[in-house]
């Protein structure tokens, strides 16, 4: 549970950095910041690298939350009530700030969280072959 709260934690932290970075209000402002980066290209660096970041915490999330969703047995369902409740809380405080990047980020987290279940899958599979 620690790692899950912790992974929350990492994700909007680095996913409030990158919606509170970009500007989308109007395309001037989105064209002025478009041409620092060209000049400050530590900004497009730190950018990428908290999306990237955002997307494999919230991907491990969702990975997490759909397991536990599909095993009942393990833990309370309370603890997994409450932290799809923390997951869906930030995911609306960061659709507050900016929702056009957060409109980009989201499905690219989801897919992600979707792939590595599969790719889980597929290596159990592969092991259970094996014996």
């Amino acid at each position: 549970m620690f790692t899950r709260f912790f992974s929350l934690i990492i994700g909007y932290w680095s996913f409030y950095i990158v919606v509170i970075e970009i500007p989308t209000t109007n395309m001037q402002e989105f064209r002025r910041w478009l041409g620092t980066l060209i000049f400050q290209p530590v900004m497009f660096v730190t950018i990428s690298f908290m999306s990237m970041v955002g997307i494999l915490a919230y991907g491990f999330m969702i990975k997490k939350t759909i397991r536990d969703l599909k095993d009942r047995s393990k833990g309370s369902l309370f603890q997994k009530a409450l932290f799809v409740v923390l997951l869906l809380t930030s995911w609306y405080f960061l659709f507050q700030m900016n929702v056009v990047v957060m409109l980009i980020l989201l499905p690219c987290t989801f897919f992600y969280g979707i792939i590595s279940i599969l790719q889980a899958n597929k290596h159990v599979r592969r092991q259970e072959g094996v014996e």
